[in-house]
């Protein structure tokens, strides 16, 4: 696999235990440690438990407060943002015209054709519907975002509504680009882009770099009836709580009324190992004799608890992570815990 240079490289930066731990030399060498021993999270996970939910008020078709939009770039790398705009003089010869056109002709409509446009053309075409009917560029990878977020680049804030219209029909639904738009409508989309794993960082990203445009657009919906899209908002309000936004939080959910807000501080207020969404990803087959972590005292996990343990890997964000992966990490032996991610890694790419 095209990875296996580059974990050797990083297995070999490891300690001569750490290396044999990571190839099963150790894994179960000493005492195996009880269900009191190991952190609760592992012992009684709450994704298992046949305990009835309590009943969660409900709040339906209420709508985001607007807020004054922003628009921040300064995250991106200056030389790779000067690297697009030089790149912008190729779609100058497209306008919206050209995109209406094509679209009466049955021709594939390309979303990059909208980086030359004037603002008055993308609020143009935004309006007639069009926005919405564009395929992904064709270039849309990893390695070229932020392309679309030259329009954020060059129009500001009033790109923010026609590239909204345009991402639910885009790759990742344009989450490298719309992270670095303040606007509350987004919220919607940064809770589609948790559920893909290549998007779910800038889902974080967007809620840290516009707290109160996050909170604004994710009051609504966490107090919406229960679904996918209500334990992905709760996700997103629980990074923003943990990132010191409480208040920002609880004075959005005031616009609403003192009920509402007292449905959001009861939630703010539950325990956040309990923070788990409804259904709960499928390990992948394979893993069971991968190296066990230990805890600090040296004692192994079981099996169980370490199943239990790619269980919360499986659903747990990457920044922040589910608060019970961090239990596990202050519990366990760090080298343990750096021969099982690396032979996980392993079996992933293998």
């Amino acid at each position: 696999p095209k990875y296996r240079d580059a974990i050797d490289s990083l297995l070999a930066t490891f300690s001569a235990s750490a290396k044999a731990e990571a190839a099963g030399g150790e894994e179960d060498v000493g005492e195996e440690a009880p269900a009191d021993a190991i952190p609760k999270v592992l012992a009684s996970p709450p994704w298992r438990a046949k305990k009835k939910a309590a009943k969660e008020a409900v709040f339906e078709g209420l709508v985001a407060r607007e807020i004054e939009r922003a628009v921040d770039l300064s995250a991106i790398e200056p030389r790779t943002l000067a690297s697009y705009r030089q790149r912008l003089a190729y779609y100058k010869h497209y306008t919206a015209k050209t995109i209406r056109d094509a679209i009466a002709s049955g021709a594939r409509a390309d979303a990059s054709y909208t980086l030359g446009l004037s603002l008055e053309d993308l609020t143009a075409l935004h309006a007639e519907g069009v926005m919405a009917t564009l395929s992904s560029p064709w270039w849309q990878a990893d390695s070229y975002t932020p392309g679309l977020a030259l329009i954020l680049d060059q129009h500001g804030v009033g790109a923010i509504d026609p590239l909204v219209a345009m991402a639910p029909n885009l790759k990742t639904n344009l989450s490298a680009e719309l992270e670095y738009a303040g606007a509350s409508s987004i919220a919607p989309l940064a809770i589609s882009w948790l559920g893909a794993k290549s998007a779910r960082g800038s889902a974080f990203a967007w809620v840290k770099r516009f707290p109160r445009h996050a909170a604004a657009g994710l009051v609504p919906i966490v107090v919406d009836k229960p679904g996918t899209s209500r334990d992905r908002a709760m996700l997103l309000l629980a990074a923003l709580v943990r990132a010191g936004h409480r208040e920002i939080v609880l004075e959005e959910a005031a616009h609403h009324g003192s009920e509402v807000r007292d449905a959001i501080q009861v939630l703010l207020d539950r325990d956040p190992i309990e923070l788990v969404p409804a259904k709960i990803p499928k390990v992948q087959d394979g893993l069971e004799n991968l190296p066990r972590p230990k805890l600090k005292d040296g004692r192994v996990l079981s099996r169980e608890a370490t199943n239990v343990l790619l269980e919360a890997l499986a659903f747990s964000p990457i920044d922040p992570p589910y608060v019970g992966v961090e239990q596990v990490k202050e519990a366990c032996d760090p080298r343990s815990l750096d021969a099982f991610v690396e032979a996980l890694v392993r079996a992933w790419v293998a």
